[in-house]
């Protein structure tokens, strides 16, 4: 397991490749239920790893090189260019990294106008 990981079958079960295979078709499916949300999902350690080496390209043998610890957080963002690794492994204080909406240019430049011109150009 240590060693080759993609080669190793469990007895009676599966192989770490399949594991991550049904691992990331699941968390695939849990996004296409819940799209532009929030979701969290619950798994052990190797589980993990194999999910966050599939997302961020990591080969399966070299997946044991992630360290995940025990009621650690790993986050990800989905969007129109892939998933993003935003924390791995983090176990301090959670925050909800969300986006927070932005307003468009003009809005801005006008704001910035205003507060350099004071209160008499104002509109």
């Amino acid at each position: 397991m240590q060693i080759y990981p993609s080669g190793t079958r469990f007895p009676d079960g599966e192989t770490i490749g399949e594991m991550q295979a049904r691992v990331v078709a699941a968390l695939d499916e849990i996004r296409a239920a819940h799209p532009k949300s929030v979701v969290a999902a619950v798994a052990h350690a190797d589980v993990i790893k194999a999910a966050t080496a599939f997302y961020i390209g990591v080969p399966l043998d070299l997946f044991q090189r992630l360290v995940i610890s025990p009621a650690s957080v790993t986050i990800f963002e989905f969007g129109h260019f892939g998933p993003r690794l935003l924390r791995m492994n983090d176990s301090g204080e959670l925050k909800l990294e969300r986006k927070q909406p932005t307003e468009p240019r003009r809005y801005k430049r006008r704001r910035k106008a205003a507060k350099l011109l004071g209160p008499k150009h104002r509109r």
